[in-house]
């Protein structure tokens, strides 16, 4: 099923989606990201492996770098991934290569995207991955990182709800909500953050929705 998927895809694909813009763009790499995390596999450490000649072939089109389904120019969507129906992922381990936490790539089950709508976010543009780390390197010495300011929970508490836990403030009134792709912390005052984007103030005057990714 996996190879049948893998080899539907036509020669010319990355450069014909290309003409398209970065919005088509992105919606591909993201359902094929959605689509190959539900593909089963009998080796789970095969999950970087199986799908590296189209990232690679996408990454070379759009004159960028992937690495860990992570495409460096959609470094911010890209990381917007979510677990898609189990309740908590398992952390896959890799023996041969350093896979990053915040890669979907690290762990075993189907995923999901934010649905994000173009053009209503600022982008913290000093995310980056360390330039000390390439890309297509697999050696374990070379650890991939992002580089970034890293936020805490100040005078939050939080409650479960439904899809994970809602963010409350000292008055008890929700502000956000997390969703743990693995087990929590026990203590949510320990948990630290970082910020991915925010909403546009132009769109959205009176209160800032921001977009993190929890640590």
């Amino acid at each position: 099923m996996l190879q049948s998927f893998l080899t539907e895809v036509p020669l010319c694909f990355p450069q014909r989606l290309l003409t398209t813009g970065n919005k088509r763009t992105i919606d591909f790499i993201q359902f094929l990201s959605t689509e190959y995390s539900e593909r089963g596999l009998t080796e789970k450490t095969d999950r970087c492996a199986a799908i590296s000649g189209l990232e690679n072939r996408i990454a070379q089109a759009e004159q960028s770098e992937t690495r860990f389904g992570i495409f460096q120019s959609f470094l911010h969507r890209c990381l917007l991934w979510q677990r898609s129906g189990e309740r908590h992922m398992d952390r896959i381990g890799y023996e041969t290569q350093s896979v990053p936490s915040w890669s979907w790539m690290a762990y075993s089950g189907s995923i999901q995207f934010m649905d994000i709508t173009f053009g209503k976010v600022e982008w913290v543009r000093s995310l980056t991955v360390n330039r000390h780390y390439k890309y297509r390197l697999f050696n374990k010495k070379w650890k991939p990182a992002l580089v970034t300011n890293i936020s805490s929970f100040r005078n939050c508490s939080f409650k479960q709800s439904e899809a994970g836990y809602a963010i409350l403030d000292s008055d008890r009134a929700e502000r956000g909500e997390i969703q743990y792709d693995v087990e929590m912390h026990k203590r949510f005052d320990t948990e630290r953050c970082v910020i991915i984007g925010q909403d546009c103030r132009k769109f959205n005057a009176r209160k800032t929705k921001y977009y993190i990714l929890v640590l």
